[in-house]
């Protein structure tokens, strides 16, 4: 009866060994720039779908330009190749700021959305 459970068992635990694994394999750690791209991409998937308006989706892209822009600046004041670890951290929370805006407008199109059916 062991020796039964036991064949059932190491399978599966060598299943979610593995998955466990390449899971983290597979985790990346997403750089500013990941971050502009992936956020412009969600905001003209968002205008195509109707989640953001036109002057939503307007708005949200100046607010990307102007990330882009202080993030410029960011790297000829230090005069380097790579921002400094306050740098990052202003332009990751810009970038948080702008991400949960996305979702807030999408979420609430469809909330209005299921009102009016």
């Amino acid at each position: 009866m062991f020796k039964a459970t036991l064949r059932k068992a190491v399978p599966l635990l060598l299943a979610a060994i593995s998955l466990a694994v390449s899971s983290a394999a597979m985790a990346k750690d997403f750089t500013i720039y990941d971050r502009q791209i992936q956020l412009m991409k969600d905001v003209n998937q968002a205008q195509k779908t109707s989640e953001l308006t036109d002057k939503e989706a307007h708005k949200l892209r100046k607010k990307l330009a102007v990330v882009a822009r202080k993030k410029r600046k960011m790297l000829k004041k230090d005069d380097e190749s790579q921002l400094s670890t306050a740098n990052r951290i202003e332009l990751e929370k810009d970038l948080n700021d702008i991400s949960v805006e996305i979702k807030k407008l999408s979420l609430e199109k469809r909330v209005e959305a299921q009102k009016q059916k």
